[in-house]
């Protein structure tokens, strides 16, 4: 592209309003709750989002909502407190 890392990282951040590391992780973390939301256990979902395990994806979770994945899971209403499974609106989607 002709331009050093630092600047592109720096014309990124003022195109986009973010620096591109938090951009990445916002997007795994996107990836990982769409996983989740479709059925994947934590794991899986981590894995598929590019999370080395489940801790990373619950480390990293907790940094930037102050929540775990289980716990923004439940919060956010897709797992019945009582059977452990997740809800999408309008209907069941499968186990946790």
């Amino acid at each position: 592209m002709g331009i050093s890392p630092s600047r592109l990282g720096h014309l990124f951040a003022e195109q986009l309003g973010l620096a591109y590391p938090a951009w990445r992780r916002w997007m795994c973390l996107r990836r990982a709750v769409e996983a989740v939301r479709a059925g994947a256990s934590l794991t899986d979902a981590a894995h598929d989002a590019g999370f080395a395990d489940s801790a990373h994806l619950s480390r990293t979770c907790r940094a930037m909502f102050g929540l775990t994945p289980t716990e923004a899971v439940r919060a956010a209403g897709w797992r019945d407190q009582g059977s452990g499974s997740v809800q999408a609106i309008g209907g069941g989607i499968g186990p946790l």
